[in-house]
């Protein structure tokens, strides 16, 4: 069985990875994590609204090592969540580019919603303003905190990244990780949800609060990054150990 980390090192020879995600991955432990989670992506919110972020429709994701059919669900090393699916025949995640956040853009690969099999990276300890913490250093119920996330992916042969972070790219927003409870022999959070960021995020033509990302297209040998524009995504995460 492939390691996440051999996987992230295939994508990122591929160009599908963006840097932050798998530097962040690569360091060392924060803290006692590197296990597996499971992973909900919600398809709907309460006015059944469709999110523009969801799952494939077969229910929760958990760490899966068949040989032909892999998925990662993991809070790793570094304490940051990862849900990979690349490696997957079954199993995938539903993306939709159809709100464009921005003017006089490209057109995007799709409109959607779109079966990928990708990966969504989030690094809360790459914001300053975290104090270095992430998924799995979190101490407090309720504690929140404003994450750079990554969900890269491959269409029609071409590699993507759409990335939530204002450090970065101008104009976009940051995942809201929030912790929901403990483990009760570490102490440290072992339930997170995650949704957009109130503070940056906007409002897509749903009515929904919604983070904003970059689409581009990552640099790979003899070709430069293409940034595609800003797009709405509205999602709502749960995590747990």
């Amino acid at each position: 069985m492939q390691s996440y980390r051999r996987i992230a090192s295939s994508l990122l020879a591929a160009g599908m990875v963006v840097g932050l995600s798998i530097a962040a991955s690569a360091k060392g432990n924060n803290g006692p994590c590197g296990y597996n989670v499971t992973s909900i992506l919600n398809d709907y919110d309460t006015q059944t609204k469709p999110f523009q972020l969801q799952s494939d429709g077969l229910g929760s994701y958990v760490t899966e090592t068949l040989k032909t059919d892999q998925v990662s669900s993991v809070i790793q090393q570094s304490c940051s969540w990862a849900l990979n699916t690349t490696d997957s025949t079954s199993r995938g995640l539903n993306l939709t580019l159809a709100d464009p956040a921005s003017n006089n853009q490209p057109a995007p690969p799709f409109a959607g919603p779109q079966l990928i099999h990708g990966v969504i990276n989030n690094v809360c300890q790459l914001n300053p303003a975290n104090n270095s913490l992430s998924f799995g250093s979190m101490t407090s119920v309720g504690q929140t905190l404003s994450c750079p996330t990554a969900v890269s992916f491959s269409f029609s042969g071409k590699s993507y990244v759409l990335e939530l972070d204002p450090q970065k790219w101008a104009g976009t927003s940051y995942m809201q990780v929030t912790c929901q409870g403990l483990d009760p022999t570490s102490h440290l959070c072992s339930m997170w949800t995650a949704v957009p960021d109130p503070t940056t995020s906007g409002t897509n033509g749903a009515g929904q609060v919604a983070a904003i990302g970059e689409l581009y297209e990552p640099a790979s040998k003899g070709k430069s990054q293409v940034a595609l524009g800003l797009y709405y995504v509205s999602f709502s995460i749960a995590v747990h150990k």
